[in-house]
């Protein structure tokens, strides 16, 4: 499931961006937060499939929100190690692009901790 953290201009109390959070509805355990199950989708290969589907599903929902005709709001997606390192990570962004139908400029990639600690493993 995804989930969204606005982030409001203090100023003006108008929408600016929003971050895509992305969580899993256990069919046992109920809502996980991703600490329960991104390494896991890490070592398995399978956040790359999560990440797709997780992009491609909140350019929709922000694209149907408003975000286009606004020009002004963008969205942001965090990007793990194991994507960030993939040859093909710049096709897979470009693909969810044009996919969605995201105007580039709308989305933001946030480069996690992960993703500059495994530079200096």
């Amino acid at each position: 499931m995804v989930y969204y953290q606005p982030l409001v201009e203090a100023k003006t109390g108008r929408l600016r961006s929003g971050g895509a959070l992305v969580r899993w509805n256990h069919p046992a355990r109920g809502l996980l937060l991703p600490g329960a199950f991104i390494s896991l989708a890490e070592q398995t290969g399978q956040i790359v499939a999560i990440g797709r589907w997780y992009c491609i599903r909140h350019a929709w929902i922000w694209l149907s929100a408003g975000a286009k005709r606004a020009k002004r709001w963008s969205i942001a997606v965090n990007i793990s190690p194991l994507q960030f390192r993939r040859p093909e990570f710049i096709d897979d962004v470009l693909a969810v692009l044009e996919a969605s139908g995201l105007p580039p400029e709308l989305l933001e990639l946030e480069v996690t901790e992960g993703v500059l600690l495994s530079w200096y493993r």
